[in-house]
């Protein structure tokens, strides 16, 4: 069976932008639109968690979650360009085989990328679950403007 994305990428890389497209057939006949829709994994996440994950705020770098569905707010970040915050999210129930679905939006921080109005410069530079733990690093994409706020991790564990 061939997977018809109607020109999209077929997602696949270890660590997502949260941008990436999920697209789904409408099923609509006759040339009736849309033929097809599709939804961000930020999309997902936040779907996931939205109104069900339990609110948590890092302190220096570290929060525990005790649900399977969180929406993790960071320290105030105030990185420099190319600079990276770790925060480690302490659970019990992770291995090193635990798939952490984690999307990022901005908190308090209004730090955009240039020419790219409402596309934050914090991103998601690698997820390492362990035992008991994840480990989740955010960088600063700008290239001259330092971070100036919180960003939230929607986040789902499985």
């Amino acid at each position: 069976m061939s997977l018809n994305t109607d020109g999209l990428p077929v997602f696949s890389p270890a660590i997502a932008t949260g941008q990436e497209k999920a697209a789904f057939d409408t099923y609509l006949t006759q040339g009736q639109q849309p033929q097809s829709a599709a939804i961000s994994l930020a999309g997902l996440c936040y779907l996931a968690t939205s109104g069900q994950g339990t609110a948590l705020t890092a302190v220096s770098g570290a929060v525990t979650v005790a649900t399977t569905k969180s929406i993790i707010t960071t320290d105030k970040l105030t990185l420099a360009p190319g600079a990276t915050y770790t925060l480690t999210v302490t659970d019990s129930s992770a291995t090193v085989n635990s798939r952490f679905y984690i999307t990022l939006v901005d908190g308090t921080n209004t730090t955009e990328l240039p020419l790219y109005e409402k596309n934050s410069a914090a991103y998601i530079v690698s997820v390492t679950p362990a035992s008991g733990s994840i480990v989740v690093v955010i960088g600063n994409a700008h290239p001259t403007n330092n971070l100036n706020g919180t960003v939230v991790l929607y986040a789902v564990l499985l």
